[in-house]
C-alpha cells in the first residue's frame, strides 16, 4: 500500500513538471522542417556517394586481364556495336573508346584461327 502511495506520488510530480513545461507549436513545427531539411540533405549525400561509387570503373591493363575478361570484353564489343548499329547511332569515334578496337582486333584473330584450323582438318592437302 505504502508503494502505491509513492508511486502516485511519483505519477503526480512527474505531471507537474509536464504542465511546467508548455508545448510550443510554433518551435516544434520550426524545428520539424529544420530537421526535415537536414534528412534530405544527408539523404543527397549518400545517394551522390553511391552514384559516384557505381560509375567509377576500373580500367584494367590488357595484360593485367584474364583469357575470360578479354572473351567478355569482346562479347560486349559487338554486343555494343549492334546496339548501336541498330538504333542508327553507330559513330566510328566510338569505336576509339574503351579498348573497341582491341577486342575486335582479338575477334578477328580468333575468327582466322578457327579458319586455318577448319581448313587444315576438313580439307585434303594438294601435293605439287
Amino acid at each position: 500500500m505504502n508503494n502505491q502511495v509513492e508511486q502516485a506520488q511519483v505519477n503526480v510530480e512527474q505531471e507537474a513538471q509536464l504542465l511546467q513545461h508548455h508545448f510550443n507549436l510554433q518551435e516544434f513545427n520550426s524545428m520539424f522542417a529544420e530537421n526535415k531539411i537536414k534528412d534530405k540533405e544527408i539523404e543527397k549525400k549518400i545517394e551522390a556517394e553511391k552514384i559516384a561509387a557505381l560509375n567509377h570503373v576500373e580500367t584494367k591493363s590488357i595484360l593485367d586481364m584474364s583469357m575470360l575478361e578479354i572473351l567478355t570484353g569482346v562479347k560486349d564489343t559487338w554486343i555494343e556495336i549492334i546496339v548501336d548499329c541498330v538504333n542508327f547511332k553507330f559513330n566510328y569515334k566510338n569505336l576509339l573508346y574503351d579498348g573497341k578496337l582491341f577486342y575486335i582486333g582479338v575477334s578477328i584473330v580468333i575468327i582466322f584461327m578457327i579458319v586455318y584450323i577448319s581448313d587444315n582438318l576438313f580439307y585434303e592437302q594438294t601435293t605439287f
